[in-house]
């Protein structure tokens, strides 16, 4: 998959019109289950905008003036938010759950501060709606811990090209790090039943 934006004018009978460039369209077919991103490897190369990772999936991120993306000494994803309600968005490549029984997203995540702000966790369907899956807010007491959360993907099952994406906002105070790491989206059931045919089956005497 990859962004791309197009020229798009309007014919009639007297012609055409000026060409004005649209707005960015996500490109290619909807990746399957399961997707998983554990930061090994530095997917965003010099912190650009997008980029595929090992496992052949795209990921892409979009962010205010002031917010921008790094990566720690051991590679995990992190961003920063400069000014007081500044936003940054994470986002997946875009994901089919037609044939999905028990979608599941899990992740860790840290906020190193003890201001209002916010992790949310959103998908965005391809009309474009916004559902909010799960929104977290800072610990309290620089209180500084990694904690991992699941998030139950039901209301997604039957969709198709879906973008999952991670918005972080900062509060009323700026300087705010919010850490991603180990995010995994299964359909639970069929890796269960992947595991259970792995392995060996008990030898019966006859």
């Amino acid at each position: 998959q990859r962004r791309s934006t197009l020229a798009v004018a309007a014919k009639n009978n007297t012609g055409e019109g000026a060409k004005k460039e649209s707005n960015t369209i996500l490109m290619g077919d909807s990746y399957n289950l399961p997707i998983m991103q554990n930061f090994d490897n530095q997917i965003i190369p010099n912190l650009s905008e997008e980029g595929t990772d090992e496992y052949g999936n795209y990921w892409w991120r979009t962010s205010a003036n002031s917010s921008y993306f790094a990566y720690s000494s051991d590679c995990l994803l992190w961003y920063k938010t400069e000014d007081a309600y500044d936003y940054t968005y994470y986002n997946t490549g875009k994901i089919n759950f037609t044939h999905t029984v028990n979608p599941v997203l899990t992740f860790k995540y840290n906020i190193t501060n003890n201001d209002a702000s916010t992790l949310k966790v959103e998908a965005v369907t391809p009309d474009q709606k916004v559902i909010v899956l799960k929104e977290l807010s800072a610990f309290t007491d620089d209180f500084r811990e990694w904690s991992k959360q699941e998030v139950k993907l039901d209301k997604l099952k039957g969709l198709n090209n879906v973008i999952i994406r991670f918005h972080g906002m900062a509060g009323e105070k700026a300087g705010e790090y919010v850490g991603l790491d180990d995010i995994s989206i299964l359909d639970v059931t069929e890796h269960n039943l992947y595991a259970q045919l792995a392995l060996p089956d008990r030898a019966v005497a006859g």
